[in-house]
């Protein structure tokens, strides 16, 4: 089952401030978020953690071409 994540949970994840999650999705380079209704939104967690895992990858590649 798809969890949805608060504000709160996708900063604390990706320790990332709500200006910079903001700026990256406009960017569209970060998970966009899911209208929840009038006032609320939030983000599906398998998304956040394919974002993550495509960090680490690169991490990864990068720490490979060292």
């Amino acid at each position: 089952m798809k969890k949805i994540l608060t504000i709160s949970e996708v900063e604390s994840l990706t320790n990332l401030s709500r200006s910079t999650i903001r700026r990256l999705e406009n960017k569209d380079i970060f998970p966009k978020r899911v209208k929840l209704g009038s006032c609320r939104v939030g983000w599906l967690s398998e998304e956040i953690e394919s974002w993550i895992n495509q960090i680490k990858l690169k991490r990864g590649d990068q720490h490979a071409r060292n």
